[in-house]
């Protein structure tokens, strides 16, 4: 039997020879009906390929089993593959998941908190970037909210994130440890939110000053990009033209200074050692191959989940911040000078 309308409940009652609350009782897995009257009714809902509506019955019983991810861009691969990670692990657990982007801009992203309590999500994966933190406890008030990222300080509420300290000590040592010692950082951030760079930078500056170095410069980037980053070195070598290192805030970052240096004629990693931060699907095909910080996205998508199920469950233990793992990628771009 074809309809080109939906089947109603009325419709599968028909076909089924029961009642409409007989129907009701089987959509809703109730147990009073009886084994050959429950067959016939599931028969007569795939025969018509009838939908029940799902969203408005999962609102009456309190849970829509589904969850929002609030990113500032989709356009960095790094945010893609973290959506996708978010994916796999909330569909692991049952939930579908809703992107909203802030668009790197106080205004968008003050829109997309609010817009996420018009809909009836269970709970919200937030990588902030200028919402303050006594806004963040507010939302957090309403349904439950796990944070993601660097941008999270004074915000007592569960956060999931690497150890950006740690990871920029590491990598910086390692261009240390290549025999470079005018190094310096691009990416870092004078006024407004941090963004990575504002975490990232201390641990390049723990590693300099354990090896007896200063920074050669700290280069300011408002946009972490391959423009800027092609910018941001032409300013460096004008500034600093002995500079033999350079650690990047992210890997869009560093493939604009790989540009910037080839436009200079300065080889890579002869003359200077790059890295960058990320390690997205680009990092391994430019020329020469990048060095990079890789967050285990997979990991830090399941912690971030099971966070907020946990909460959307009642868990009220007190917040957690939970740290994932990450390890260092060496490429081409950071042999001995």
């Amino acid at each position: 039997m074809t309809s080109s309308k939906p089947a109603t409940i009325k419709d599968v009652a028909a076909l089924a020879g029961v009642s409409w609350k007989t129907v009701t009782n089987v959509v809703h897995e109730r147990t009073n009906v009886a084994p050959e009257t429950r067959a016939r009714v599931l028969a007569a809902i795939a025969e018509l390929d009838y939908r029940t509506a799902l969203p408005g019955r999962q609102l009456r019983q309190g849970r829509t089993h589904t969850l929002t991810l609030v990113l500032p861009d989709v356009l960095n691969p790094y945010f893609s593959m973290l959506i996708e990670a978010v994916f796999a692990a909330a569909e692991e657990r049952g939930y579908a998941v809703f992107v909203e982007t802030a668009g790197r801009a106080p205004h968008v992203e003050e829109r997309a908190t609010s817009s996420v309590l018009r809909f009836a999500f269970d709970g919200v994966i937030f990588s902030p970037t200028f919402t303050p933190p006594a806004e963040l406890v507010r939302l957090a008030a309403r349904l439950p909210v796990v944070l993601l990222g660097e941008n999270t300080a004074g915000a007592d509420l569960d956060t999931v994130a690497i150890d950006n300290v740690a990871a920029a000590r590491e990598i910086t040592t390692h261009v240390i440890e290549q025999g470079r010692r005018r190094i310096a950082f691009v990416g870092h951030r004078l006024e407004g939110p941090p963004e990575p760079g504002g975490v990232r930078v201390r641990g390049f500056t723990e590693a300099l000053t354990a090896a007896g170095l200063a920074p050669a410069a700290l280069v300011v980037a408002m946009v972490y990009d391959e423009a800027c980053g092609a910018a941001c070195v032409a300013r460096l070598l004008a500034d600093v033209p002995d500079v033999d290192g350079i650690v990047c805030a992210n890997d869009l970052l560093a493939t604009g200074v790989l540009h910037g240096l080839r436009a200079a004629g300065r080889t890579v990693p002869d003359d200077i050692a790059v890295t960058g931060w990320d390690d997205i699907p680009a990092a391994a095909y430019l020329h020469p191959g990048l060095t990079t910080v890789a967050p285990d996205i997979p990991a830090l998508a399941a912690a971030a989940v099971d966070r907020v199920v946990a909460r959307i469950d009642g868990a009220d233990e007190p917040w957690e911040q939970v740290v994932v793992p990450h390890r260092i990628v060496v490429r081409g771009s950071t042999g001995p000078s």
